[in-house]
């Protein structure tokens, strides 16, 4: 189930909840195809036909949903549906899933804070490179406004931050390095 339906005073209208599982997909530089449904951490490389020829799971905890999360992820218009939806026993663990430009899998999952999530690194074999947390929103994607995610290009993290007392907002560039354990 991607969204849930509900009725409003202008007519029916559809919320997407960011716990409930969705279908993660992207094509690497080279061309190479991968797919995951966001409730575990499966990750499954596809042929051009749509064929399964790879993949890797990693086993990872689940965060439990509760109806307050429901209700945080609604607004007005759409809090009836937040207090009907079916709740699952867990968060989705995947958010989002990108490459760079050098094939690297980057992954975005949910912790256990609202404002917090964890980025996994991988080759496109599934070896872990790294992990790290990095403020984010469990309730909007990583690159919609009120995110600090912009980009990633090699080993550079790009962001978008804002000066507290200012106001301005600047594009700033981490370089990422993995440390080897």
């Amino acid at each position: 189930m991607l969204e849930t339906w509900g009725d409003s005073n202008v007519g029916s209208i559809m919320k997407k909840f960011p716990f409930l599982k969705k279908p993660l997909i992207t094509v690497t530089p080279s061309g190479r195809i991968f797919f995951a449904d966001s409730d575990q951490f499966l990750i499954r490389e596809l042929n051009k036909e749509g064929n399964v020829i790879g993949g890797f799971y990693y086993p990872v905890s689940k965060n439990p949903v509760t109806r307050e999360d429901a209700r945080n992820s609604s607004n007005e218009m759409t809090k009836d549906i937040a207090e009907k939806v079916e709740l699952p026993e867990s968060w989705a663990v995947m958010q989002f899933m990108w490459p760079d430009d050098n094939g690297r899998l980057w992954i975005s999952t949910f912790t256990e804070k609202e404002d917090e999530l964890e980025w996994w690194v991988l080759e496109p074999d599934g070896e872990l490179i790294g992990k790290f947390r990095w403020p984010g929103d469990r309730e909007n994607p990583p690159y919609v406004t009120g995110s600090t995610f912009k980009h990633i290009r090699g080993d550079y993290f790009y962001t978008r931050e804002e000066d507290e007392e200012t106001g301005l907002q600047q594009v700033v560039r981490y370089r990422i390095e993995m440390e080897e354990e």
